[in-house]
């Protein structure tokens, strides 16, 4: 369904008229152009339609015995009309509205002589029972968290970034725009994502430790998942740039091509790192088992990523209704793919030079420490 317009500012009171000046305000200061890259702000309700108003005098009301439904129904009559009545010639029935005329309806004064019921052969008028007045209403009434509500919708240009916008219209409504009695709070995407953040890292941060628990308990190592996971920060910048260059925005759909990338971008270096082993079991160099994994391995590599590119293609390019929504998480796994399968044969050869270097000054040097302490005690 999407989030609606790119900026949403939700304000909200219990006095009405408070809050339509106070969104009217908001309206025209950012039309001002005061936030650069606001464009077109509307309100979710306009004001201005015309209505008489009857306004209940409940202690009135209680005397006489009549309630707020009788008064509401006879209002309704009176405007809307009646067609209980019918008219039946030659066998058709036709129905008869009764109503005030358009003259006697515009006349506020006029209906406070009009009477509602009747009490002891007294007609009890609508003057007795309510304050009828003219006012402007609102063209629908919203509410959240049982407060009325208006939301303040505006599009943004082209490359603008909706967070940097929307910090600067937060600190625009602080500084002195809101007066007291009204609320503020994000609304649409903004919302999300104040939402749903949280657990979107938290999701990422589990997807990364669950990936080192298998890698671990496969390699039985704990230090070549490190390497493999090498592949993931190079993924993140490469969809990050993605998003800089077709001028997109991280948004919710981004952040989970992010977290897609956690597991998706590990196959490059899984190759790699897996046939290294492979051949050094086999009496390989160390240097020579990493030239040769990448010659070796370079085509299932690039097959892969190729296919996967490929794949998320049409989420990129928003093909179909409504796709453009979702052709974030198509940029941010393109980026990343491609800039991590460019990077994997540099940086994860080096890291692995690396790390098995500090693999052997820890435990292999410590092994051979324990086993020069333990032979004395066998002589023994």
């Amino acid at each position: 369904m999407g989030t609606g317009a790119d900026l949403q500012l939700s304000l909200q009171s219990n006095d009405k008229e408070l809050l339509m000046q106070t969104a009217v305000k908001v309206r025209d200061t950012l039309a001002s152009g005061v936030v650069a890259g606001v464009i077109a702000p509307r309100l979710s309700t306009r004001p201005g339609k015309p209505e008489i108003r009857a306004i209940p005098k409940r202690a009135q009301m209680a005397d006489l015995s009549v309630n707020a439904a009788t008064l509401g129904r006879s209002m309704r009559i009176l405007y809307e009309g009646d067609n209980t009545s019918k008219f039946r010639l030659k066998g058709e029935e036709y129905d008869i509205r009764v109503m005030l005329d358009l003259e006697d309806r515009n006349n506020p004064k006029l209906l406070e002589s009009v009477p509602i019921t009747f009490q002891n052969k007294e007609p009890i008028y609508l003057g007795d029972l309510a304050t009828v007045e003219r006012s402007l209403a609102a063209d629908r009434v919203e509410r959240r968290n049982k407060t009325q509500e208006i939301v303040v919708n505006a599009d943004l240009l082209p490359g603008v970034a909706s967070a940097g916008v929307q910090a600067q219209v937060d600190e625009l409504l602080k500084g002195g725009l809101l007066p007291p009695g009204v609320a503020y709070e994000p609304a649409g995407e903004a919302r999300i994502m104040a939402q749903e953040v949280p657990f979107m890292i938290g999701a990422f941060l589990a997807g990364i430790i669950l990936v080192y628990m298998v890698l671990a308990a496969l390699y039985n190592n704990l230090l070549y998942p490190f390497i493999i996971q090498l592949a993931q920060p190079q993924a993140m910048v490469g969809a990050l740039l993605a998003l800089m260059i077709f001028d997109r925005s991280l948004n919710i759909v981004g952040f989970i091509g992010i977290i897609a990338l956690v597991g998706l971008v590990g196959k490059n270096a899984i190759l790699l790192v897996d046939y290294t082993n492979t051949l050094r079991s086999r009496g390989r160099d160390r240097h020579e088992a990493l030239v040769e994994s990448a010659r070796t391995r370079l085509r299932p590599i690039l097959m892969t990523t190729i296919a996967l590119i490929m794949g998320m293609l049409p989420v990129a390019m928003a093909i179909g209704r409504g796709s453009e929504f979702r052709e974030t998480i198509g940029y941010t796994i393109i980026g990343g793919a491609t800039l991590s399968t460019l990077l994997t044969f540099f940086v994860i050869p080096c890291s692995y030079t690396i790390f098995d270097d500090i693999y052997e000054k820890l435990f292999k040097k410590k092994g051979v420490a324990v086993e020069q302490a333990a032979a004395p005690a066998e002589g023994s």
